[in-house]
């Protein structure tokens, strides 16, 4: 990284900008596009790599920004992640055919229900306009790889163990939003790159726009 001139801190953003993705905006144009059927490839897809994607991330802010290499430091970043939490308390609740209670039950549907909503609002107040105006080579470079590269890669192994159809643009969805905001909150408090990862942010949100319609329609016409 040295020799290229990328500081840790710089990588950290730049991997966490390419890695995560914004699952509120792939829900948002999957109910848009295709309905429940698109919802549900969505969210699927969620409760697959949210956990084992926020775990990757930390792991690597504690290794390449120097604030804990050890064990304990990483399982205190684990026990302090509301995202990594949450998903793993979902998973033992689903696997051990726990029952929630129903009065609680009710009131956490109620809160899922603003969550949509409240992503997409976070997502518009994060963004930084002036830093779109400006970017520099490490801003880029994670808007081509996420944007482009990724939902290529999502799409040619979708198509390679034989999923077609609408699973098929759903899964070129996941791969073609930007980033999730969360990784901000994450570099600020562990010392990555926080101004980089917002000026990312809003160069991918921004670019989407464009590369989304792009990405369905040369998935389509590549899936027939």
């Amino acid at each position: 990284m040295g020799r290229a001139g990328i500081s840790a801190s710089t990588y950290t953003s730049i991997f966490q900008t390419t890695s995560r993705w914004n699952g509120f905006v792939a829900l948002a144009v999957a109910e848009k596009l295709y309905g429940k059927p698109g919802i549900e490839v969505v969210a699927y897809v969620m409760a697959i790599i949210v956990l084992p994607l926020n775990v990757i991330n930390v792991g690597v802010l504690l290794a390449m920004t120097g604030s804990g290499r050890t064990l304990g430091d990483f399982l205190k970043q684990f026990i302090r992640n509301p995202i990594i939490l949450g998903c793993a308390l979902g998973v033992i609740f689903n696997l051990l055919h726990i029952r929630v209670y129903p009065p609680l039950e009710d009131t956490i549907e109620m809160v899922a229900r603003t969550s949509l909503p409240l992503g997409l609002m976070m997502l518009g107040a994060g963004l930084r306009i002036s830093d779109a105006l400006r970017p520099n080579a490490s801003a880029l470079w994670p808007v081509g790889l996420k944007l482009l590269f990724t939902p290529l890669m999502v799409v040619l192994f979708g198509l390679a163990i034989g999923i077609n159809g609408v699973t098929l643009m759903a899964l070129c969805v996941c791969g073609a939003v930007p980033t999730a905001m969360n990784g901000y909150l994450l570099a600020k408090q562990m010392g990555g790159d926080a101004p980089l990862y917002a000026a990312v942010t809003t160069l991918q949100t921004a670019a989407s726009f464009f590369t989304i319609p792009l990405a369905l329609y040369l998935t389509a016409y590549i899936g027939g």
